[in-house]
C-alpha cells in the first residue's frame, strides 16, 4: 500500500470518528434541551403545576389578591390555553369547595394587546355548579392582536 493510500485511509477514519463524535454531541444536546425545557413548556401551558404555585400564575395572580371571598367557595385547579377546532380558548378548571351548589357562576377574562392595553373581554358561565363538583370553563379567545389574557372576574350573577 502506498504512503498516499495509507494517509488517505487514516484521514477517512479520522473524518468518520469526528462525524461520530459530532453526532453523539448533537444527540446529547437535543436530549438535554428536551428534558431541560420540559418545565418551561409546562409552565407556559400551565400543565401539572402544583397547587401551591398555581396562584402565582400571572393570569390569575391579580384577581386572587383582590377577590379572596369567592376563593373561599371555589378552588382553581388548572389553567391552560387550548386550541379546539381552530379556535383558541382559555380553559380554567374550577372546583366548588362549598357544601351547596352555586347558581349562575361566571368567569370573565380580559384580553390584552402587546402594550398591556385591554382590548376586550370574554367569558363562560354555568347555570348550576354542584357542590364539590369540578368544571372546566372554556372561554373563547379572539386571537388577532391579543398577546395575553388575565382573569378579570369570577362570581355568581
Amino acid at each position: 500500500m502506498s504512503e498516499e493510500n495509507k494517509s488517505g485511509t487514516k484521514l477517512f477514519k479520522l473524518i468518520r470518528i469526528i462525524i461520530l463524535l459530532i453526532a453523539i454531541a448533537f444527540s446529547g444536546c437535543i436530549l438535554y434541551q428536551k428534558t431541560s425545557n420540559k418545565g418551561l413548556i409546562n409552565a407556559q401551558k400551565n400543565v401539572n403545576i402544583p397547587q401551591s404555585n398555581l396562584y402565582d400564575d400571572v393570569r390569575i395572580k391579580n384577581f386572587a389578591s383582590r377577590h379572596k371571598s369567592i376563593l373561599k367557595k371555589i378552588e382553581i385547579t388548572k389553567i391552560e390555553d387550548s386550541l379546539l377546532n381552530e379556535k383558541s380558548y382559555a380553559c380554567i378548571t374550577v372546583k366548588n369547595k362549598s357544601n351547596s351548589p352555586i347558581s349562575n357562576f361566571l368567569i370573565v377574562i380580559d384580553l390584552y394587546d402587546k402594550d398591556g392595553n385591554i382590548i376586550t373581554d370574554s367569558s363562560d358561565s354555568i347555570k348550576s355548579f354542584a357542590s364539590n363538583a369540578e368544571y372546566t370553563f372554556k372561554i373563547p379567545i379572539t386571537r388577532g392582536h391579543i398577546s395575553h389574557w388575565e382573569v378579570a372576574d369570577i362570581d355568581e350573577y
